[in-house]
């Protein structure tokens, strides 16, 4: 009960200091300018007459349209979580609100616990909206749907967790401006790895496919979605490649590190927030 109350505290916080209305402006500007921007290519496709149309095929070009909104979504949502999330605790811990919990007997951990389930709950919904009303946005002018969407869907959903964990496990230690450069960082770590991996395997270099891979295990956020992206693509994309997938795709195993990764994480934010001094 104690933790859930902390978790509803840091919806009400979240709305009090704007994040909620600021992502949902953002959030409906990128899904407007995505849904009139695909309508516009979609309407000129349609009026060729074989062409670019015909040579790669409406669904394979759709897909690609699709799979580039949801990149856009997945950094949005990274950037609010990962921003949010590193105030989380270093914000009240520096203002002293933070000591009114812990002097009530509330333990520590449902103080970090609620706090996670808090930023948890908001971006796991900010998510859902975003893929959900790009997707129906597609599927309203064009009747398709990527492939494995929920599996998809469930990956970012992976993805987005890592952040926020990472962030709030820096914000048990770190201050706020430090516990967001730290997750940015690693997360820019692993979008750089990423992309020499993706070229890497195309040139059939080794060392660079080793090296993306050891970025993708000292964090996997950017594997799992490349993962993701691999399983909402078409069989077509598959085989030719594009700026989301390559031959060297993230295996299963990948998202089993990812769990355990997160699970750690988890655990060090929770001992370092127990033991350290408020």
């Amino acid at each position: 009960m104690a933790a859930w109350t902390i978790t509803k505290m840091t919806l009400l916080e979240a709305n009090r200091r704007k994040l909620i209305q600021v992502g949902l402006l953002l959030g409906f500007s990128l899904l407007a300018i995505h849904a009139a921007g695909f309508g516009l290519i979609q309407s000129q496709i349609n009026r060729t007459d074989g062409g670019f149309s015909s040579l790669i095929g409406k669904t394979e070009f759709y897909n690609f349209l699709t799979m580039s909104g949801f990149y856009a979504v997945n950094f949005l949502t990274m950037m609010l979580v990962a921003l949010s999330a590193s105030n989380a605790l270093s914000g009240e811990i520096a203002s002293g609100s933070i000591q009114t919990m812990a002097a009530k007997p509330i333990p520590r951990r449902d103080i970090y616990v609620g706090k996670w389930l808090g930023m948890a709950i908001l971006g796991s919904a900010y998510l859902l909206l975003m893929v959900g009303g790009m997707s129906l946005s597609v599927w309203l002018q064009t009747q398709y749907l990527p492939p494995n969407l929920l599996k998809g869907l469930l990956l970012m959903e992976l993805n987005m967790l890592l952040v926020e964990t990472v962030a709030i496990a820096a914000s048990s230690a770190l201050s706020s401006l430090a516990s967001g450069a730290l997750t940015f960082g690693l997360y820019g770590i692993s979008f750089v790895g990423s992309w020499i991996e993706q070229i890497s395997s195309y040139m059939q270099l080794q060392s660079g496919v080793d090296l993306g891979i050891i970025t993708s295990l000292i964090f996997p956020g950017e594997a799992i979605w490349r993962r993701a992206t691999y399983l909402m693509s078409t069989s077509l994309i598959r085989m030719v490649g594009g700026p989301f997938i390559s031959n060297s795709t993230p295996s299963p195993a990948m998202t089993l590190y990812a769990l355990f990764f997160l699970a750690a994480f988890f655990a060090l934010g929770w001992r370092i927030f127990n033991r350290r001094d408020l």
